[in-house]
């Protein structure tokens, strides 16, 4: 799948080239298939989320799981990223050098006073990640949000087990057909690729 989506990827920049406008009849289709990816990219992630907690079927375990993931994926994960993202920036900036033929004497004084944007704390920075609401999260496509509203459906389907045991039954099938959907877009995605591209190349 992955050399069809490059491969997509190279006819279309070559199309855009040669065509140009002459190929934007086509930008429809590309812009349609968009919109299908980015319409089933919430219920996807909110229902796998459900699905995925609520199959592990043991509290004792999940927490052990919940544990291990916090422990080493998130907060490794995130120094790892870190570090990797400041060196990053250093060799791009140390290459590319920006601002370096920047003239000071281009900037002009308006006397408008300008106030930093305050950084968010620890405890704001969770916050944020607890909806208010969870259904306008879903509108909105926040996707932090709805992850923290997934997370505590399936630890609330995995405690009360078989009580629940049809909603659980409603979700993996409805998991079941976003995925479907998803691969069903996938399969076309190197056609899609390709007429999207050639037709923004330009």
């Amino acid at each position: 799948m992955s050399a069809k989506v490059f491969l997509g990827f190279g006819i279309g920049i070559i199309l855009g080239l040669i065509f140009q406008k002459d190929i934007l009849w086509l930008q429809p289709i590309g812009d349609l298939f968009l919109k299908l990816i980015k319409m089933i990219v919430v219920p996807v992630v909110f229902l796998s989320i459900i699905s995925g907690i609520s199959s592990i079927g043991d509290i004792g375990k999940l927490k052990r799981i919940g544990t291990k993931v916090v422990g080493f994926y998130v907060v490794g994960f995130y120094i790892v990223t870190t570090v990797l993202s400041a060196i990053i920036g250093l060799i791009v900036a140390h290459i590319m050098k920006p601002g370096a033929d920047f003239a000071v004497s281009q900037i002009v004084d308006t006397g408008e006073v300008i106030k930093p944007a305050e950084p968010m704390t620890v405890s704001q920075t969770i916050l944020s990640m607890v909806p208010d609401n969870p259904i306008t999260a879903l509108a909105t496509g926040n996707l932090m949000q709805i992850i923290v509203f997934g997370v505590f459906i399936g630890i609330a389907i995995t405690i009360l087990g078989d009580r629940v045991k049809n909603v659980k039954k409603v979700i993996d099938e409805a998991n079941i057909i976003m995925f479907n959907r998803y691969d069903s877009y996938c399969t076309q995605c190197n056609r899609r690729c390709s007429k999207y591209i050639g037709c923004s190349t330009y």
